[in-house]
């Protein structure tokens, strides 16, 4: 028990040497300050251009959106009747106010199956009309989906 007094004092005296040190760094500036300060600096030039070419991207997509959305109205008007069955069924969708997505593709080339459309037609229509396909590969894997969900159904039947 006598020695526990002794080590609290040591203790208490190794905390305050710590602490001392501690106050004597705090007063000195940081090594590689210059460097950081740099490094920050580089950063928000980073961020400032990512922000302005993620906006220049933002706008070049709504403007291909728009595009297609013109394109769907026309073609609703004036197209053939794989065409004007497309451009109805997509701008039903795009009344409804959801988000357009890749279900929403499936669900067309679903109906155009069921009217009785060809794979490589739908496929086509996707890649000119859809508001978000951009890549055949994509529109083909959607549209050969489809096509075998609407065998399966006419084999159930």
């Amino acid at each position: 028990m006598d020695e526990l007094p002794n080590e609290l004092e040591e203790e208490i005296h190794a905390e305050e040497n710590r602490m001392k040190e501690a106050k004597a760094l705090l007063g000195q500036p940081f090594d590689k300050e210059a460097e950081y300060q740099q490094k920050l600096l580089r950063l928000q030039e980073l961020d400032v251009m990512l922000s302005e070419e993620t906006a220049k991207n933002n706008d070049m997509l709504n403007d291909e959106i728009q595009r297609r959305r013109d394109a769907l109205k026309i073609l609703a008007e004036d197209g053939d009747y794989l065409e004007a069955a497309y451009a109805e069924k997509a701008l039903e969708k795009l009344a409804e106010g959801t988000e357009w997505s890749e279900e929403t593709d499936r669900e067309i080339a679903r109906e155009l199956f069921a009217q009785g459309f060809e794979r490589k037609e739908i496929t086509s229509m996707l890649m000119k009309c859809s508001p978000k396909m951009y890549d055949v590969d994509a529109a083909e894997a959607i549209v050969s989906s489809e096509q075998k969900f609407q065998r399966k159904a006419a084999a159930c039947r």
